[in-house]
Order: structure tokens, then sequence, then C-alpha cells
């Protein structure tokens, strides 16, 4: 069990003590450094394991790829193992409701990349997906000279 700690404020002669139950305080001074000490546990941990794993912020992308649909869905759910343990090690909440799988693909079919679930839960694959402003879309298809 972790130790809690108390916060206390003081302004204009009025003073206050909370318990933190965990977290970083969201815009505080050290939180985004708190967070890069975190977070860099996780994406030396796999990438050590051979996932290709990125992050801006809070933002996580894990890049799996190969030939075969059953083989990338096998890297994914590994990957999303890895994660979650991660997570719990750590005391720390995944939003699943934030959490999108979009294969990456100019095959029809991606049925074979499925099922993955997270924390017990199945994740639904998305047809597109926004990461820091811009938008990636499933289908590769090349730019045509028009949109150039």
């Amino acid at each position: 069990m972790r130790e809690s700690k108390l916060v206390h404020t003081s302004i204009m002669g009025s003073s206050l003590t909370a318990k933190v139950v965990g977290g970083c305080l969201q815009g505080g001074v050290l939180s985004p450094l708190l967070w890069n000490l975190v977070i860099d546990r996780l994406l030396m941990i796999t990438n050590v394991l051979g996932f290709s794993t990125f992050s801006y912020a809070d933002k996580i992308v894990i890049i799996v790829q190969g030939k075969f649909a059953h083989t990338v869905r096998d890297i994914t759910q590994e990957a999303l193992n890895v994660v979650v343990k991660w997570a719990v090690k750590e005391g720390l909440n995944i939003s699943l409701h934030k959490t999108a799988i979009v294969p990456f693909t100019n095959r029809r079919n991606t049925e074979g990349l499925g099922p993955l679930t997270l924390c017990g839960k199945e994740l639904t694959m998305l047809d597109d997906v926004k990461y820091l402003g811009v938008t990636f879309q499933t289908q590769l298809e090349p730019a045509s000279a028009e949109n150039n």
C-alpha cells in the first residue's frame, strides 16, 4: 500500500491541507519531469522487448509490424499485456476510452488482427485516430496528384 502524502497551501491568510492519493498535479512545475521519469521506464521495457514505443506527454504509441495478421495480433497483445503490467506496478490506470487500435494496411480484411484485450476488455479496431492533431487513417493509399 502506498503511503499517503499531505499537501498544505496558504493563500491570502487562508490555508488548506489535503491528502494526496496519487498522480502529479496537472500544470505543476515538476509534473512533466516526474511523468517523464515514470513513462521512461515503460519506454525502456517495451523497446528492449522489441516494440517500437513512442511517447509525447501522456500520449503513448506502440507500433507493431509483421507480414501475417495473426503474428501482428500476438505481438500487439503481448505489448498491451506489458503496458498493463507496468501500469499496475506504477499504480496507474489506463483509460480504455482513450485507447485506440488502428491497423495500417492495404489489405481489405483485418479480421485476423483481433480480438485484442486491455485490462480484460476487448478493444475495438478503428478506421482512424487523431494523434497530436494529425489524423491517421487505416488505408494506406498514395496521395493523388490532385491533392498535391
